[in-house]
């Protein structure tokens, strides 16, 4: 039997302590608690562009298109 397979039947890795085990969760505060009102609108506002982003472009030739705008909006040019 090999590392990965014993591994892969339960072994060394089900016999250690769950991530985390013993930790004190109560004390701690995630990123977003931390995140001001301004800062959170920021995120926001990039998350939706992305999501509108993922939306349109379904396949590679439409992301193709949608990054060649998005470049010549912001002033690059062709080389050619």
């Amino acid at each position: 039997m090999t590392r990965d397979s014993k591994n892969r039947e339960g072994g060394d890795k089900a016999a250690r302590e769950p991530r985390g085990e013993g930790r004190d969760r109560e004390d701690k505060q995630n990123v977003w608690d931390r995140t001001g009102p301004e800062e959170r609108e920021a995120i926001e506002a990039y998350a939706r562009d992305y999501m509108g982003f993922l939306s349109e472009g379904k396949t590679e030739r439409k992301v193709y298109g949608l990054v060649l705008e998005a470049l010549r909006a912001a002033g690059l040019k062709d080389l050619e």
